[in-house]
């Protein structure tokens, strides 16, 4: 063999083990960064992914058990809330054989945003003309919310709870918009009746025909049955349908009988006008002993006091008998009764 040409075959021999042990095809392929956009946010959360690598002709992704992907530049939907650990492998797939290399990245998924207006809750419904009603709602969410209150009339307000007044009669729509810190909006309306009643605080009460007192009626009392420790206050509430045409401007006058307390629900008329006599709320009270005898006011039972609240009169009462009481509230003969059990200790 000649000299020159058994140099061109070990030349080209080095050239070869140079490619195989130098070249991009047999060295660990790198990868010198993962980007992902965003890296956290509220599911779904839709993240683009990048990376930087040397020597690498294939790519592997895997998004924490939720999909994988070949693509080199993969674009992936997390459907719901966790924490995710997103793994790259970049593999180099020269002729000595594969090389691979692995490298991750975290991926932080919150909650999917939800807003749900459940009820929206209007205190007096119908109300009357010039009267204030106050509007709430039961609101679903999971994260911090605004309100946005506003009805047919222009009124608006960025309360949880507000209160409407209208001046005219008729059917009022009420809109409630509620939005969170991410975007999430839910709208709900409600109806809302205003009728035209008598003025509450009419500067001259007999030039008013009106009598808004011919709408109050009794409802119910409150609690209608409870176990009551003897000597202990305990309160009852007499609950009103119409209450907002009552005189709000008005004292209760209270009058202690035998048995019992009777209060006068004054009206805006006086009773010579012709018009708003006034209606009397009683209240009378009955034991289950003391053979068939009334109970004794300041013996047996003790009124502590009888005053009004928005929708209706409280009376806070002490029992000293035990046993069960009964005790009847009347409205103009109309009457609710609630059943006591006390319990002495």
């Amino acid at each position: 063999m000649k000299r020159g040409r058994m140099f061109a075959m070990v030349g080209a021999l080095v050239l070869v083990l140079a490619l195989g042990l130098g070249g991009c095809m047999t060295v660990l392929p790198t990868i010198d960064k993962i980007s992902a956009s965003p890296m956290s946010g509220n599911a779904p959360l839709t993240v683009i992914f990048s990376a930087e690598m040397t020597c690498a002709d294939s790519w592997f992704w895997d998004f924490g058990g939720t999909g994988t992907s070949t693509e080199e530049n993969p674009v992936h939907v997390f459907q719901n809330p966790g924490i995710y650990a997103v793994t790259l492998t970049a593999t180099n797939n020269g002729f000595c054989g594969p090389q691979s290399v692995t490298k991750g990245v975290t991926i932080t998924v919150g909650e999917k945003p939800f807003v749900r207006i459940m009820s929206i809750n209007i205190d007096l419904n119908p109300v009357c003309t010039n009267i204030p009603t106050r509007v709430s709602a039961v609101v679903e969410h999971n994260y911090p919310i605004t309100y946005e209150w506003s009805s047919s009339d222009g009124h608006a307000d960025s309360a949880a709870s507000t209160t409407f007044t209208f001046g005219a009669a008729g059917t009022k729509t009420i809109y409630l918009t509620v939005r969170d810190n991410t975007g999430t909006v839910a709208n709900k309306t409600a109806t809302l009746t205003v009728k035209d009643c008598c003025d509450p605080c009419p500067d001259d009460p007999c030039d008013d025909p009106c009598d808004p007192c011919e709408s109050v009626v009794l409802d119910r009392l409150e609690p209608e049955r409870a176990c009551v420790d003897a000597y202990r206050e305990f309160e009852i509430t007499a609950l009103f349908k119409g209450w907002p045409c009552l005189d709000p401007c008005s004292v209760l006058e209270t009058q202690a009988q035998e048995i019992g307390i009777q209060g006068i629900v004054p009206c805006p008329q006086e009773p010579d006008c012709g018009g708003c006599s006034g209606k009397k709320i009683s209240w009378s009270f009955a034991h289950n002993c003391c053979g068939g005898d009334a109970p004794v006011l300041g013996e047996d039972f003790e009124i502590v006091g009888v005053p009004w609240g928005e929708f209706g009169q409280y009376i806070r009462v002490k029992f000293f008998v035990a046993g069960t009481w009964k005790v009847i509230a009347s409205l103009n003969g109309e009457e609710v009764t609630g059943r006591y059990e006390v319990v002495v200790q």
